[in-house]
């Protein structure tokens, strides 16, 4: 078995990348499961033996959009280490999903706390390779803002993307340092997506000439009702005037709270940073937000 595991600080980044990938024949991307990783990743060697593992998994919300039934699940109750398990879930689904996938990817936020857990719990099982998929922070809370979930938006607190994107940008660039992932930049990915993909392809040693389905709906249609909402352009083509809107559409303010948090991790990445000289106003907004986190009005981590 391959597995491409992909990690990612932006969900709408990966669902793109995951979308795109599905499209050849030999790949299958599997739709978020973080419940896999609570359960299974985070002590790959540790043996089964929960009797509501599999009742509790069947039921998370995002798993039930991988149509595996309870039945088929405890069929695989012979493998007895958590890894184990794990790798035979990604054979289950591929089996009824699409027999003939030759790599699955499969993703999580939470991978990048667990690319040395995992690199040293799998080698014997299967060939594998780690991805980290980054995107502007600035674009990501222009994005989580937008995004409205129970008519709230996703993020309105700047602090929160900045934090989170600072800390695991800082946590790629130290795995790519080990050769143990590899960084692809969503900015990138949608400028120019065919050569991002092909490069991509050759990394994880599919050289052999690819088929690409005509289908672009179908990991689409795997997604539940509440990603289909939220990611809803991933089936038309990447769309590189919509990387810069975070210039035009957002405040001056959330601007410079980010980057006076992130600047350095953007700069090792490329980006370009716009800090402007500090202002009361500025300094008092940070205050408000980080007064907001630790009143947990905006949640952190």
């Amino acid at each position: 078995m391959k597995i491409l595991f992909l990690t990612y600080i932006s969900r709408s980044g990966s669902t793109l990348l995951s979308n795109l990938l599905n499209q050849y024949d030999p790949i299958l991307s599997c739709p978020e499961a973080d419940i896999l990783v609570k359960k299974l990743l985070y002590n790959p060697h540790d043996q089964i033996f929960n009797d509501k593992l599999f009742s509790n998994v069947i039921n998370d919300q995002k798993f039930s959009c991988w149509n595996l039934t309870l039945n088929e699940l405890e069929y695989l109750t012979n493998y007895y280490t958590h890894i184990e398990l794990f790798l035979k879930i990604l054979e289950l689904y591929k089996n009824k999903t699409k027999p003939d996938a030759k790599i699955i990817l499969f993703k999580s936020v939470e991978l990048i706390d667990l690319v040395e857990v995992i690199t040293n719990a799998i080698p014997a099982l299967a060939t594998f390779w780690f991805l980290s998929l980054i995107r502007d922070c600035r674009g990501i809370f222009l994005s989580q803002k937008s995004t409205l979930i129970n008519n709230r938006p996703m993020n309105d607190n700047p602090l929160i993307t900045a934090y989170q994107w600072d800390s695991f940008v800082k946590k790629s660039i130290a795995l790519e340092e080990e050769n143990l992932i590899k960084i692809l930049k969503y900015e990138e990915l949608v400028r120019h997506p065919n050569e991002k993909i092909d490069g991509l392809l050759k990394d994880v040693q599919l050289n052999e000439k690819l088929i690409k389905n005509n289908d672009n709906k179908e990991y689409f249609d795997r997604l539940s009702q509440e990603q289909k909402h939220i990611h809803p352009l991933i089936i038309t083509p990447p769309d590189p005037s919509r990387i810069d809107r975070w210039k035009f559409e957002l405040n001056q303010t959330s601007t410079y709270l980010i980057e006076s948090i992130t600047d350095k991790s953007l700069k090792r990445m490329g980006y370009v940073v716009y800090v402007r000289s500090g202002k009361i106003w500025y300094y008092l907004s940070k205050l408000y937000y980080k007064l907001l986190i630790l009143l947990k009005i905006s949640r952190y981590g």
